[in-house]
């Protein structure tokens, strides 16, 4: 009889591991529609010819990326000096966060540590905030870049009269450099 309850226990053992090994999303595999989705993206050597802009507020003060230390970083994803806020993509799939790592600086979703060193992380009343297309986005940093993006990146306080104008800045390179 203990060995009948034994077996069934085993039994019963491996059918829940099984179970849950290929019932649990692990984050493998994902396809997604990059041009529609707000998932994250899965890179590919397609080629492609994208321009997106971006801006860096951190508390008012427009971040510039005029040193030559930001610019053509990578063959997949960069900025040059002519407009430094223009993004040129070479590759489809990448993300912004792909991106931002080309960049000598470090950002993730609470802290933005600039090149020159500055730390600004979300602690009280100051927040750091993503922006795509005009529509707050957490999790910008693992959305594909897409053609004609506008993003903005905001460090302050949450007052959203400042955001609004960062906001109109950040199209308006768009709007300016005729993309």
């Amino acid at each position: 009889m203990n060995k009948i309850i034994l077996i069934i226990l085993v039994v019963l053992a491996a059918g829940l591991a099984v179970g849950y090994y290929f019932g649990y999303d692990h984050g493998w595999e994902r396809a997604v529609d990059t041009a529609t989705s707000s998932s994250p993206a899965e890179t590919s050597d397609e080629e492609v010819d994208y321009h997106a802009s971006f801006l860096i507020f951190t508390n008012g003060t427009k971040r510039v990326f005029t040193n030559p230390m930001y610019h053509n970083l990578s063959e997949d994803v960069y900025i040059e000096a002519p407009n430094p806020a223009i993004v040129h993509v070479t590759k489809a799939g990448v993300t912004w966060g792909d991106f931002f790592a080309t960049l000598p600086m470090e950002l993730n979703e609470q802290c933005l540590l600039t090149g020159t060193g500055e730390k600004f992380c979300s602690a009280g009343s100051r927040t750091l905030k993503f922006y795509r297309n005009g529509q707050l986005m957490q999790d910008l940093l693992n959305q594909a870049i897409r053609d004609q993006d506008s993003i903005l990146i905001s460090f302050g306080l949450d007052d959203q009269k400042p955001i609004d104008l960062q906001l109109q800045q950040a199209v308006q390179i768009l709007i300016d450099e005729g993309i």
